[in-house]
């Protein structure tokens, strides 16, 4: 799902704009080395407070998390 057509809500602690994050999900180690596997996951962030959802698997399920207020301060 792009972004493209999706209104994302100001931020709750500053009005700043929301912006789509993703990172890969680390697996754990073996043997001692670090591997990632090609889990995501996606999260939604303000660009000004850095204020976040939590870490979700869809981001269908992220965006619903921000729109709704579900966000913490990272501050």
């Amino acid at each position: 799902m792009k972004l493209k057509n999706v209104e994302l809500k100001p931020c709750l602690y500053c009005g700043g704009k929301a912006e789509y994050k993703s990172n890969r999900m680390k697996d754990g180690f073996k043997s001692g080395v670090k591997f990632c596997s090609t889990k995501r996951e996606r999260y939604i962030r303000c660009s000004v407070c850095h204020a976040r959802t939590r870490p979700v698997g869809m981001l269908e399920n992220a965006i619903n998390c921000w729109n709704l207020g579900e966000i913490y301060s990272v501050k």
